[in-house]
């Protein structure tokens, strides 16, 4: 899942508890003007307006519609299976629940998957069942696609991130075999991504953390940098067509496909740990959270061959060097929002909203905080930046005793949040809402 940096699991907790019942410091802003640093070298790029966007927040409200499901961290839909959503548990469970359906609804299990999955502590723990996504053709290959997290302690290793290929059967359950499309080593416990999309042109879209720890200490310049290995990146892949020895292929317009000692499947690079990405349904664009180290959490719009910092930077802020970073790589790209960890601790990536029950919403991107809170980024009428503010439509209970742990959208385009009232990959204290109009 994701890691609070710095603390031991109690100390973290702790920390995510005071941050949760202090006062939302963060109402509203239009984003600051930023630094884009293209080829090493800095020009302006200015985030946002002096005209913020009006908070939507009286509009909308979020309605619970299942309960009672182990840590839920994760939403896939289909339009086969347009009226469902396939809920993930982090111990290894997938649930169908009727997307319009009452909180005492009884999930139903499509499949357990407990025995092939490093199983995550009770305390807290990022390991587990972490992404899904069905083949585009999935209505007549029957193919599901998850990302779990595979015992293989080794040395210096201490699990493997699996992404495998399950069949659905017609009746709606998962294949409990499956078929291994890429593996990858996992020096640490902590910071393994975990989302998979595909994306608007077929191909399958992997997250990956920076391996763990803390300041991306590995090799001479951290993981992320690092474009000879998959750790910290978004992968690009083509499952549809097997390579040469594997069982997937690379897109010919990847970004690093002519460099030799680049790894083909990189789309772009420079993350420490993207907790949740997305797909515009309307424009295509890709939105990325990813989890802050000591200061600051940021979402970006990732592009083809893009440098998203880390651990160059946290956020618009210089890490490793802690000066003059602006020289020590190229194609650094800005994020198009940060907040600060007087706000929140760690971010959870969300989507843009395509539904029709709240129009005022249409293409604002509602995100949040693993300590309760969300936001909303509003596109600004420039259509190139954006305008952040707290969102904060009436739950039960309170978002502040809420841990948010992930977003899901429908094939209509509605958001639904995954979140749990206890901290703990083991605790049945799951609740999955929907994000409906107040009126």
């Amino acid at each position: 899942m994701r890691s609070t940096p710095n603390l031991t699991l109690l100390n973290k907790w702790l920390l995510g508890l005071s941050l949760a019942l202090a006062p939302l410091i963060l109402l509203s802003w239009t984003s600051a003007s930023v630094d884009k640093i293209p080829n090493g070298k800095r020009t302006k790029s200015t985030i946002g307006n002096d005209k913020p966007i009006s908070n939507p927040t009286s509009l909308a409200t979020w309605k619970p519609i299942a309960k009672d499901i182990v840590a839920p961290i994760g939403i896939a839909t289909t339009p086969v299976y347009s009226g469902q959503l396939f809920v993930l548990s982090q111990p290894g469970q997938i649930y169908a629940i009727s997307a319009t359906g009452k909180e005492d609804q009884k999930p139903r299990l499509v499949a357990d998957l407990a025995d092939k999955i490093k199983s995550p502590n009770a305390g807290y723990d990022e390991c587990g069942l972490l992404g899904m996504a069905f083949h585009p053709r999935f209505k007549t290959n029957g193919k599901v696609y998850l990302h779990y997290s595979r015992p293989g302690k080794a040395a210096g290793r201490n699990h493997i991130s699996a992404i495998v290929m399950h069949q659905m059967s017609a009746d709606g359950t998962l294949s409990t075999t499956g078929t291994d499309i890429l593996t990858v080593d996992q020096p640490e416990g902590n910071h393994n991504g975990g989302a998979l999309e595909f994306g608007p042109d077929g191909y399958l879209y992997i997250g990956l953390g920076d391996g763990g720890g803390q300041g991306d200490k590995h090799g001479t310049i951290g993981n992320s940098q690092d474009l000879g290995v998959l750790l910290g990146k978004v992968l690009r892949i083509n499952i549809d067509k097997k390579g040469d020895g594997t069982e997937y292929s690379i897109p010919s317009d990847n970004p690093f496909v002519t460099d030799a000692a680049a790894r083909p499947e990189i789309w772009a690079y420079g993350f420490r740990n993207p907790w949740r990405f997305s797909f515009d349904k309307k424009t295509g664009d890709l939105f990325v959270g990813d989890v802050g180290q000591n200061e600051f959490e940021e979402v970006s719009i990732v592009t083809k061959g893009g440098n998203y910092g880390w651990r160059i930077m946290e956020g618009n802020h210089c890490y490793n060097p802690k000066t003059d970073c602006q020289t020590m790589a190229t194609n650094l790209q800005p994020p198009i929002d940060e907040y600060p960890h007087t706000t929140g601790v760690s971010v959870t990536g969300g989507y843009v909203y395509r539904g029709k029950a709240i129009p005022a919403l249409t293409g604002h991107y509602i995100y949040g905080d693993w300590i309760g809170k969300l936001f909303d980024l509003a596109p600004n009428p420039d259509g190139k930046h954006w305008t952040h503010s707290a969102f904060s439509p009436s739950a039960m209970p309170p978002l502040e005793e809420l841990r948010v742990n992930a977003f899901g959208q429908d094939v209509a385009g509605e958001l639904y949040l995954c979140a749990q009232n206890q901290t703990g990959p083991q605790r049945q204290s799951g609740v999955i809402y929907k994000l409906v109009s107040a009126k």
